[in-house]
């Protein structure tokens, strides 16, 4: 989801695929739903020939979207490693602006994240994967687009080639002239969250932070700290919710624990205001069938919350590596063909409940579902 227009109204993103024929290319399904989620437009996306894997609303500027990701070309039914994905939406039909796909033939490539450099030019936040002589490399890439939609440069910031690892960058944040890179890095040993601090030029700073904090949710930036969200640490069997805040060294000057009991993995999100950090922790369902949306609002100083269960935490620490330096990438970026066809969609309202209650006892602090009939 992300804001359109004056920030009203909102835009929804969804895969589409038919779950009858696993051979099916998958769409996209775009919508713009008004202040009441009333449905304004709503839209197909289709590029023939090609599978989107995976696709995300990026805001490039204030109430201007746009859909970032990768798309595989299928081949008789064979997929390829897939190129990095693009697109602009125009708010006001729901139509993609210069669609277009990012990549190098021999490596996967997918956009993570999109944000302005300046009044004109995008900076795009690209996941790569490709094989080399050394191993299989993983790494974060930076593309730059000049005003006219252009490649205008790259940069490549490389993890250790070690078998099994994968990095999986998420968000690029702005911290003032700076940029930081965020993800996850997977591997067959411990799995980290990293942060790679880059100057205005997208050059990388020495050494990259890493903690131990996999299941981090959200990342943000405020008032020059960095904020996390997330599981605790599972690896010494700790339980609940953590939020971290690091300082512009990252260096982590809290760390608090809510002891939330998350049924699935949580997909929760960040909101701020009056002071205080929203911690939204996605939709649950609990042993009566009974489906809610939970939510918890902290001071943004200390994180104090009102929950029965919460303390300070202990349990992650930040360690660090050394970024490489990979060959060149030098990826080209291509127009591509999307059809766009109207969707026939329909919003139903839901008989909602609120129940707030203290965490020790629900495990939530608050709950705002609907039944599971519904």
């Amino acid at each position: 989801v992300a804001p359109a227009g004056d920030g009203s109204d909102v835009i929804v993103l969804g895969i589409e695929y038919d779950h009858r024929d696993f051979g099916a290319l998958s769409t996209l399904f775009l919508a713009r739903l008004d202040a009441h989620l009333g449905v304004i437009w709503s839209r197909h996306l289709d590029a023939p020939g090609r599978w989107f894997e995976q696709a995300a609303l990026r805001e490039i500027a204030p109430g201007e979207p746009a859909v970032v990701g990768i798309v595989q070309n299928n081949d008789g039914g064979v997929l390829d490693a897939g190129d990095a994905f693009f697109a602009r939406i125009d708010v006001a039909t729901g139509a993609l602006v210069a669609p277009s796909a990012l990549g190098t033939p021999d490596a996967r490539e997918r956009i993570a994240d999109a944000t302005p450099i300046d009044a004109s030019a995008q900076a795009l936040l690209v996941e790569v994967q490709r094989a080399t002589d050394a191993g299989f490399e993983s790494a974060d890439g930076i593309a730059v687009l000049d005003a006219n939609g252009a490649l205008a440069s790259t940069r490549l910031v490389g993890h250790p080639i070690v078998v099994g690892v994968r990095a999986q960058p998420q968000r690029l944040l702005r911290d003032g002239e700076d940029w930081i890179v965020a993800g996850r890095r997977v591997s067959l040993g411990p799995n980290f969250y990293y942060l790679q601090r880059l100057a205005s030029d997208f050059t990388p700073a020495a050494t990259r932070t890493l903690i131990p904090f996999f299941n981090a949710m959200d990342v943000a930036m405020r008032g020059g700290s960095v904020l996390l969200y997330g599981e605790a640490n599972g690896e010494v069997m700790d339980r609940g919710t953590v939020l971290m805040r690091l300082d512009p060294d990252f260096a982590i000057d809290l760390q608090r624990r809510y002891g939330t009991e998350n049924q699935t993995f949580p997909t929760g999100a960040f909101a701020f205001g009056d002071g205080g950090v929203f911690l939204a922790l996605g939709a649950m369902r609990d042993d009566d069938g009974f489906a809610y949306e939970s939510t918890a609002r902290v001071s943004g100083n200390l994180g104090e919350g009102l929950f029965c269960d919460e303390e300070s935490y202990e349990g992650f620490a930040t360690t660090s590596d050394v970024p490489t330096q990979p060959d060149a990438w030098t990826p080209t970026l291509a127009a591509i063909d999307v059809q766009t066809t109207d969707a026939a969609v329909t919003a139903t309202a839901l008989a909602l409940a609120e129940v707030a209650s203290c965490a020790a006892a629900d495990e939530l602090m608050f709950r705002h579902g609907f039944d599971a009939e519904s």
